[in-house]
């Protein structure tokens, strides 16, 4: 499966990321603009480990919504079903260690 084109970030508009909340093993993001909107995308992942944040310079806050630079994964040898993915802010990045995420639409930034 191929995870950018299952985002389609160009044709969504997902230029933002506009709420993030991780949460036990579960971690969800929704992607879009702050420009009201019918529809985001969702982002679900379960089964999530090593979980990680750092502010890419001191004076951010890294307060949502950030600009949406990247969102990269990287197969773990020996184990075919789980990726360390990096989600990248213009303020914040993310990293953490799960299986492929369910992508779909929901009806609200507030979703999650």
């Amino acid at each position: 499966m191929n995870f950018a084109r299952s985002l389609n970030p160009v044709e969504n508009r997902l230029f933002e990321i506009l709420s993030l909340e991780q949460a036990g093993d579960e971690l969800k993001l929704v992607l879009g603009t702050s420009e009201p909107r019918l529809f985001y995308t969702c982002v679900h992942f379960r089964g999530v480990s090593d979980f990680t944040s750092h502010l890419l310079v001191d004076e951010d806050t890294g307060e949502l919504p950030q600009t949406f630079s990247s969102f990269d994964y990287k197969a773990i040898p020996g184990n075919k079903d789980v990726y360390r993915w990096e989600l990248l802010g213009d303020e914040s990045e993310w990293s953490f260690v799960a299986p492929y995420p369910a992508v779909e639409t929901c009806a609200s930034a507030a979703a999650i």
